[in-house]
């Protein structure tokens, strides 16, 4: 595609350039670091270069960026920027782009890069790449999207699943360029961004230029449909309009804005500016600056984007420590160059050794199942989806790795996990219908800590759907079983040093989805299931097996409630915990609404406790 935008500036060189640049710079920290930044080489195009792309020479470098920002911001103010390939080169070229981008960021210190990603690239070509400790994540971009025109194409279209759970895999970010009329506003955007922020918590999405917020309303009316995601940043790149700024800092405070620059985007000499229903870009091929009366002269984008950015500052009484946050901390400590150390941050979960603070020995005990394990919250009845919030929660030890709720995807995809950290009891990640999960942990827990049980852990590996072969060792798929397994481990390594434990029970909510096959050996396949999980995880050869009945109705369904409770007969350590007068609040024939999720959980504790006071 052709790129017909204004030739590049080099060093600002009018004196409204200078003394603009020069006013700005008094207000600016001493440390800045660029969150979006473009390298290229000419020979990387697909079509000749033009406009901004042809005004460095063959290759524009951190040197040239250096060189070119300098006169802006000061030359000894730039710390480092996170360097982005230029998104238009030939198809075959996108793996040597990478590696030439990558390798120009690690001559430049304190900088990062991101690699081009594509839905026609095989993820394996990334594999070189990702030892690289100068890789900070991807750039996806709509150009590679097969759907034309491409700036109405959807996000799903350019942004590859692979390359969310690849970032989530390693903590990686993700700069998005959003498209669409309305960017942010467009409510396929939002759905999209919504679930694979829920669904990949660990991959950080950088949602460049304010969300395109070039048409500041649509980041205006679009930020409350990502609120509350915890895995959301944004870039002031290109924007030279306060009111996107203002917006942002109002719904996410200030550690999630990171000044960019958008090299060589800020070298232009105009602004981009909200008219009617779009945005236009006021350049010297596209006003007649004669026109526009003796004070018409325009100056560089980048010292346009500066002022807005400063200017929204003010408005929120932003101080010192703020701007070195906005102009630098926030975009090092995303990247890893600085440690997540402020105390102005967001309140952090307390660390493992606080909840378990004086605790010498801990009780785990372990969930797992399907739907009504992992809870889901799609109950158009009940438009808030979060539980009913209790105080005690904040004092109840959790760990959790759920699986997906999608059906026909052979082992389920991991969506949502504690970062392999021991946080309060809390919902957890959504996926698709369902804003949030959460299943009967809380009533269980509220209901243990309700009675001074202390020394406690419940840890949470469940998934949507899907039968008991599942969680059967040695099946044709037994990805379940490897999975409470798997998330046990990792719950014991993140107790704090020192602390003993055991695996006091396991909370079984499954039985909805069996097959007829699988409903006639549920009782069996349950007792083979305590059995191997009592040989294979750490200390749990005394693990009790508390049973969720089911409630749905159906044939298969009043089968495994059969054999389920049969099971404390042929084993002490059994125990059935009927729910059949819970069907009412059953909100789709299938799936325990609030109340009866809550209720549930608090039968499991019930039963657990009934059994301690027999000891």
């Amino acid at each position: 595609m052709p790129i017909t935008v204004n030739r590049l500036n080099t060093p600002a060189k009018t004196e409204l350039d200078r003394r603009l640049a020069a006013d700005l710079q008094e207000r600016l920290p001493p440390r800045l670091f660029d969150a979006h930044a473009h390298l290229w080489r000419q020979a990387d195009f697909e079509q000749p270069a033009a406009g901004i792309w042809a005004g460095s020479g063959d290759e524009a470098t951190p040197a040239v960026w250096r060189e070119h920002l300098a006169p802006q911001v000061g030359a000894a103010r730039l710390a480092g920027a996170l360097f982005i390939p230029v998104p238009y080169p030939r198809p075959k070229r996108i793996a040597a782009v990478n590696a030439w981008v990558l390798a120009s960021a690690a001559a430049c210190p304190g900088s990062r890069a991101l690699a081009l990603v594509a839905p026609e690239m095989p993820p394996d070509e990334l594999n070189p790449l990702l030892a690289s400790p100068v890789l900070a994540g991807f750039k996806p971009y709509h150009t590679f999207s097969p759907v034309q025109p491409t700036f109405q194409a959807p996000l799903q279209t350019f942004l590859p699943e692979w390359a969310w759970a690849l970032a989530h895999e390693r903590r990686l970010v993700i700069t998005l360029h959003l498209v669409r009329d309305q960017a942010l506003a467009d409510p396929e955007n939002q759905r999209e961004i919504r679930a694979c922020c829920e669904r990949y918590p660990r991959a950080r999405l950088i949602l460049a230029h304010a969300a395109r917020g070039f048409h500041a309303p649509n980041t205006v009316r679009g930020l409350a449909a990502l609120r509350g995601l915890g895995n959301v940043w944004f870039d002031t790149s290109g924007i030279c309009e306060r009111d996107a700024f203002e917006a942002i800092l109002r719904e996410f405070g200030p550690r999630r804005l990171m000044w960019g620059t958008d090299y060589p985007v800020s070298q232009i000499r105009g602004r981009c500016v909200t008219v009617g229903d779009g945005f236009a870009w006021l350049e010297a091929d596209s006003v007649n600056w004669e026109k526009t009366g003796p004070q018409g002269r325009p100056t560089l984008v980048g010292l346009e984007s500066l002022r807005a950015l400063l200017a929204a500052a003010d408005a929120f009484g932003l101080d010192e420590a703020d701007l070195q946050d906005l102009f630098a901390g926030n975009a090092e400590r995303l990247l890893g160059l600085a440690a997540e150390e402020d105390s102005r941050t967001e309140a952090a979960d307390p660390p493992a050794d606080s909840l378990l603070a004086g605790v010498k020995h801990v009780r785990l005990f372990v969930l797992t199942g399907q739907s009504n394990s992992l809870g889901t919250t799609a109950d158009p009845a009940e438009p808030e989806p979060a539980p009913p919030t209790d105080p005690r929660d904040v004092d109840i030890p959790f760990f959790w790795r759920n699986r997906s709720t999608r059906a026909g995807d052979g082992p389920a995809m991991l969506f949502g996990d504690s970062g392999g950290k021991i946080l309060p009891l809390q919902a957890q990640q959504g996926e698709g219908a369902n804003p949030l999960f959460w299943g009967p942990e809380i009533g269980f827990g509220r209901r243990l800590a309700a009675t001074g049980e202390t020394g406690f852990l419940i840890v949470k590996a469940s998934r949507g759907g899907g039968g008991n072969r599942f969680w059967l060792k040695g099946s044709a798929d037994d990805h379940m079983y490897r999975h409470v397994v798997e998330t046990v481990r990792q719950a014991v390594s993140a107790l704090p040093e020192g602390v003993s434990f055991e695996i006091a029970a396991l909370l079984y909510v499954q039985g909805e989805s069996d097959s007829a096959d699988e409903a006639s050996a549920s009782g069996e396949r349950l007792r083979l299931l305590a059995e191997n999980l009592r040989q294979d995880l750490p200390q749990a050869a005394n693990m009790r097996v508390l049973v969720g009945g089911i409630a749905a109705p159906g044939a298969s369904r009043d089968i495994v409630r059969g054999q389920q409770a049969n099971l404390p007969a042929r084993d002490g350590r059994f125990r059935y915990i009927d729910s059949l007068d819970l069907r009412p609040l059953l909100y789709d024939q299938l799936h325990f609404n609030k109340t009866a999720k809550l209720e549930l959980g608090r039968r499991l504790a019930d039963a657990w406790l009934a059994d301690r006071a027999l000891e």
